[in-house]
């Protein structure tokens, strides 16, 4: 069965937020763990704390060996095989390796701080801590490198292991109380390997982040008759049916496809990024990017109607499926395509925004502009949210 679409994490996939989800996902990584853990060690050893250089290392290195553990037996009871479209090794560990390490870390430091706090103040260093691990294991979740129960074993397993080492570290610690300096240190230490490791591997990461698609191949005839029914009728599983639902799908050259809807008044709207869409608010609002399975359309396109209020907007992405057996016998990619008749509406605070509408002669007239090309059409027309699809006409046979 194919992995994607469309979970729950790529359903939240933006391409304006993906590079920052990325960088908080590499605050959390190993690598920046594994040198802060031991500068914070050398730290405590140079300055003699014995006991709590021992206590930290027993806490970091004994909850990733854990989890290491655990990941192993559970690995041994997993009886379905993983899919092959899982985007990250990592999605599948129970619990999350790499972020139990991290909610260790911060979570004894901030036990560790707040051992010789005043019984009020002692709630800051763990109300900091969980701030910061919020947002990182939040990235790891949307860029799909941890599931849901991987994130939650990974904290319920680092919060009781760190509990049982600070009993006995507050058991074993001396009077002298903590050095609040050092929290500068960890501070600033921690923001000094995370922005380098972003530096060196977030573009990467970025690269790599992206959902992959389900690759399959069908013949023209299986497309047609039933093979259309495997490929997504929603781009998503949030937000309201109608902005969610696929309009049809069309195979063929992207190129002669954007071509033959030019012709018919259609306008490609270019990707644009926060600044141009903040920019669009003063005059005429930009339509906003969509996104399937993370990735943004192949194809954003819209033509002016008759009224100022109004535009139709298009929008095409990959499936992932490659036709064979069509006209001349060439290969052609399934593209599934969205499109709407949309009406300029106000929001919070002014904020003008496009809303789509249940028109159907934008979906009308494109049967008649892409007559040529194998198309169904899979939004009936009588459709309502609730309504299941279900293809209406078959073009271009």
């Amino acid at each position: 069965e194919p992995f994607h679409p469309a979970t729950w994490a790529s359903s939240l996939r933006n391409p304006w937020a993906d590079v920052w989800m990325v960088n908080l996902s590499l605050v959390g990584d190993v690598w920046v763990v594994a040198w802060l853990g031991g500068l914070m060690m050398g730290v405590f050893l140079i300055t003699r704390r014995w006991v709590a250089a021992g206590h930290w290392a027993v806490a970091l290195i004994g909850v990733y060996a854990l989890a290491s553990l655990i990941n192993t037996v559970m690995a041994g009871w997993v009886i379905e095989s993983v899919p092959s479209a899982v985007p990250h090794p990592t999605l599948t560990e129970l619990p999350h390796r790499s972020f139990a390490l991290w909610v260790t870390t911060v979570s004894f430091f901030a036990l560790m701080v707040a051992k010789d706090l005043s019984a009020r103040a002692r709630k800051w260093p763990y109300l900091i801590a969980t701030l910061i691990s919020i947002p990182v294991g939040f990235s790891h979740f949307y860029l799909e490198l941890a599931s849901l129960p991987g994130l939650a074993t990974a904290v319920a397993l680092a919060l009781g292991w760190s509990a049982l080492i600070g009993i006995g570290y507050r058991h074993r610690a001396r009077i002298t109380p903590f050095r609040m300096r050092w929290v500068g240190v960890f501070l600033v230490s921690g923001l000094f390997f995370s922005t380098t490791h972003i530096h060196l591997v977030g573009p990467e990461r970025l690269a790599n982040s992206e959902v992959p698609l389900t690759l399959q191949t069908m013949t023209y005839q299986m497309w047609s008759k039933d093979g259309w029914q495997s490929l997504p009728k929603y781009r998503s599983v949030f937000g309201s049916p109608l902005e969610r639902q696929l309009d049809f799908q069309v195979a063929g050259d992207l190129k002669s496809i954007e071509a033959r809807l030019y012709l018919a008044g259609w306008q490609r709207v270019p990707a644009i990024n926060w600044v141009d869409w903040l920019s669009g608010l003063a005059d005429q609002p930009l339509p906003w990017p969509r996104a399937l399975n993370g990735r943004r359309e192949a194809l954003l396109m819209t033509r002016s109607v008759s009224s100022s209020e109004q535009i139709d907007v298009l929008r095409l992405w990959e499936s992932g499926v490659v036709l064979s057996g069509g006209a001349g016998d060439q290969m052609q990619t399934v593209w599934l395509g969205q499109v709407r008749r949309a009406t300029l509406q106000k929001g919070l605070m002014g904020v003008r925004r496009w809303e789509d509408g249940m028109e159907t002669e934008p979906l009308d007239a494109l049967n008649e502009t892409l007559e040529a090309l194998p198309m169904l059409r899979v939004r009936p027309h009588d459709f309502e949210p609730s309504a299941s699809s279900d293809p209406i006409e078959l073009q271009g046979q």
